[in-house]
């Protein structure tokens, strides 16, 4: 999760060009995180040209980095040219209001993208369906994605509508339907099943088969040493009677741990996910298809810290070339080789300094972030109070930054 880069300083900053008013403080904003971030172009993308009138879609707004892409849509601005046609919320999420159309763009500092919509009032007639799944079958508790296609009563057809209806079983019990995943059934019994997809009175069905071929469930951890200080993901895999395919079956499986050390959630996102309380040996088991995996889990100590390290090295020395921020995070090592990040719980103060141009944050929820906005030298000490023993202890670590003089 990306932190606010700003602080009080950097909105004073916006003095220099042009004020110190909310707009240009978003501007700052959106250009710093386009710069730190190396974003060389943006695009907005839609799953469908036409927008329903008195319903919303959502606009994706995508940043290339390098040879990468990653989505932007909650830190640009947006706008509609008619917004008395189209509207757009400040999280690109646009709404019909009326037959029309309109050009909606996202701005990101520098950079902008645009992509033209037309609102229309035409009446859904016909839902299809469709599945990636080979002859509608799939294997027992792996998932499978379905789209959901409209025909208009203007003559438009083949709109994409799988994020509008909604998704169910309407026959067998083979699975249900990840809430947050439009279209995506997770299985967990074998069976034949109608899928539904409805919207203004109107439904869509198609029948999927999950094979009776399960065979065995199988549990691994990520490698991570299991402790009172270190959750581990596990993961279920499932392999079968007649094929050789192995599926992830994590999300789908049912996860059981009963145990007093630890606990193992059970819901969506972080199925799987064992955390402890304290030492302690137990079976963990995964669920799905009549069929169960299970795995030894074992929560060893780490209660001794032996340091506290920063994921940067220091010093961090370069010349002054603009405003800049980078994020400092703090980590204690146990004495089992396993690290925690602390960077919210340290306390950061500022040791000394020959400029009071280079600063470190201690607010709750922007700790550690350093704010750079002219050259000089800083020496920043990150401090960790481990008082879970009897005599309280503290981790103390600096980190110079270094700006020179163009």
């Amino acid at each position: 999760m990306m932190k606010r880069f700003f602080t009080t300083g950097i909105v004073c900053f916006a003095v220099s060009l042009g004020g110190c008013d909310s707009s240009n403080v978003d501007t700052l904003e959106a250009r710093l995180l386009v710069a730190s971030n190396n974003i060389t172009s943006i695009e907005v993308t839609s799953t469908s040209e036409v927008i329903e009138v008195d319903r919303s879609r959502d606009l994706t707004l995508t940043g290339t980095i390098g040879d990468t892409e990653t989505v932007v849509t909650r830190s640009a601005e947006w706008a509609s040219s008619n917004p008395e046609i189209i509207s757009v919320s400040n999280a690109g999420v646009v709404t019909g209001l009326v037959d029309g159309s309109a050009t909606i763009t996202a701005t990101l500092g520098p950079l902008t993208s645009a992509i033209e919509l037309r609102a229309s009032t035409a009446v859904l007639q016909v839902i299809n369906i469709e599945t990636e799944a080979t002859d509608a079958t799939i294997d027992e508790c792996a998932s499978v994605s379905f789209t959901a296609s409209g025909d208009y009563s203007d003559g438009e057809t083949g709109r994409p509508i799988t994020g509008l209806v909604a998704w169910s079983v309407s026959a067998g019990s083979i699975g249900v339907f990840d809430g947050d995943n439009r279209g995506l059934l997770r299985s967990n019994n074998a069976g034949v099943g109608t899928i539904e997809a409805a919207l203004d009175g109107i439904e869509g069905t198609i029948s999927l088969t999950v094979s009776d071929n399960l065979a065995t469930i199988s549990i691994t951890d990520d490698g991570t040493t299991l402790s009172a200080s270190n959750a581990v993901q596990y993961t279920a895999t499932a392999s079968y009677l007649d094929n050789a395919n192995t599926v992830d079956i994590t999300n789908n499986a049912d996860w059981s741990l009963d145990a007093s050390f630890a606990s193992v959630s059970t819901s969506l996102p972080d199925k799987g996910i064992v955390t402890a309380t304290s030492t302690g040996t137990d079976t963990l088991e995964a669920s799905c298809g009549g069929q169960t995996g299970s795995l030894s889990v074992n929560s060893g100590s780490a209660t001794e810290i032996e340091e506290l390290f920063f994921n940067l090295d220091s010093p961090s020395r370069a010349t002054f070339s603009g405003l800049e921020t980078f994020q400092l995070n703090a980590f204690i090592r146990f004495e089992n080789g396993t690290n925690r990040d602390v960077t919210e719980e340290a306390d950061w103060i500022e040791i000394s300094s020959n400029t009071a141009l280079i600063s470190v944050d201690d607010r709750d929820g922007s700790k550690g972030e350093v704010t750079i906005r002219g050259p000089g030298r800083l020496v920043i000490e990150a401090r960790y109070l481990d008082d879970d023993n009897d005599t309280p202890q503290t981790f103390p670590r600096q980190f110079t930054v270094i700006r020179d003089a163009p």
